[in-house]
């Protein structure tokens, strides 16, 4: 069971969070499900997201919602990534966002003799939103390849031209965008 500080409320107003799991895997559905019923208990309205509603998410409870999303068939892309956005209490327009991108082992050529391991990337970023002038401004930071892992970001090709593409390396960006 998860047990939040209950003396310490989590936001003055409730918050509408989405939980992105893939329940048939590694336990990730049990975690959603116990944090999900914990932060709708809290007034929270919470949204799971995913191909399957995980087995202990409470069907019942009139803050939880789940969202069934398609996967697609090729394996190696099954599960290709997941990614979360929180917005900050207290700091209007600011929201934390991350991503965990995932990549099984695949072969390098034609003939499956060259096989090149499997990789997990970490991104974390912060996002601004406010007005300027009657238009929405976006800032947006983030850090890609958080660990900085070196690691084959594509690898194949057309039979007898095989190629590996290197991935990159810990990279920082920062962009701005104005809705007209």
């Amino acid at each position: 069971m998860i047990v939040l500080n209950p003396t310490r409320p989590m936001s003055d107003r409730p918050l509408r969070l989405g939980i992105i799991c893939h329940p048939s895997v590694g336990g990730s559905g049990i975690l959603a499900s116990e944090l999900g019923e914990e932060l709708a208990q809290r007034g929270h309205e919470v949204h799971f997201i995913s191909h399957a509603p995980p087995f202990r998410m409470p069907r019942d409870h009139p803050r939880i919602r789940f969202h069934q999303v398609e996967v697609n068939d090729y394996d190696l892309f099954k599960y290709p990534s997941m990614g979360a956005d929180w917005d900050i209490p207290g700091l209007r327009g600011v929201t934390f966002d991350s991503r965990v991108v995932h990549t099984g082992s695949s072969y390098a050529n034609d003939v499956n003799a060259v096989k090149v391991a499997g990789w997990t990337r970490l991104d974390l970023g912060l996002r601004y939103l406010t007005e300027f002038r009657g238009h929405l401004v976006t800032l947006r930071g983030r850090v890609d390849n958080v660990t900085n892992r070196k690691h084959w970001a594509s690898v194949g090709g057309y039979p007898g031209q095989g190629y590996l593409v290197a991935g990159m390396p810990r990279t920082f960006v920062i962009s701005a965008s104005i809705d007209y």
